[in-house]
């Protein structure tokens, strides 16, 4: 029963690791152009050549870190999935770790993901969000759905990381 689920366990952390490069990567690359219409709120010249990045709002710069942690955290998890499929042994503390910051870090993949979302939703409805490059917008709600499914990923994954780490839990707790 348990070959399975460690197959599924890495399938989902690898799933994990894609989602998150892929939304770091549509977050670092998406730039606002000079796509202004003429009926703008803002009219000066300043601010129709102002071009908006990734870093240019905090939850963007929030989504990006809390990505970054995740990408490093699923690397992380890939191996430990690895070499706990290949010796069908754990230690406690590996159990444990896995439990604990399963959850933990699934919370705040959630919460970048959720900040992303929100932000784009918000700048979209701002009665002069003319200013912003709808195309900036559409990438970032992009990286933001990208986010979303690492989250997702992940916290299936942790589910599935009970089930493998049952046995051991009895005899630990």
């Amino acid at each position: 029963m348990g070959g399975y689920l460690h197959v599924l366990n890495l399938a989902l952390r690898i799933l994990s690791f894609a989602s998150l490069v892929v939304s770091i990567i549509v977050f670092l690359s998406a730039t606002s152009g000079n796509n202004y219409d003429d009926h703008a709120a803002f009219m000066y010249d300043d601010v129709k050549n102002t071009k908006f990045t990734f870093n240019d709002f905090f939850s963007y710069r929030y989504s990006v870190a809390v990505d970054g942690i995740g990408i490093f955290y699923s690397f992380l998890q890939i191996v430990l999935t690895m070499v706990h499929g290949q010796s069908e042994e754990s230690s406690e503390e590996l159990v444990k770790f896995n439990l604990y910051a399963d959850e933990i870090i699934s919370v705040v993949l959630g919460t970048g993901a959720a900040a992303g979302f929100g932000l784009t939703l918000d700048l979209k409805h701002l009665p002069c969000a003319s200013i912003i490059a709808k195309s900036f917008l559409s990438k970032m709600l992009v990286a933001s759905s990208f986010s979303l499914g690492g989250f997702a990923s992940t916290a299936v994954s942790s589910i599935v990381s009970i089930k493998i780490f049952h046995k051991d839990l009895d005899v630990y707790c």
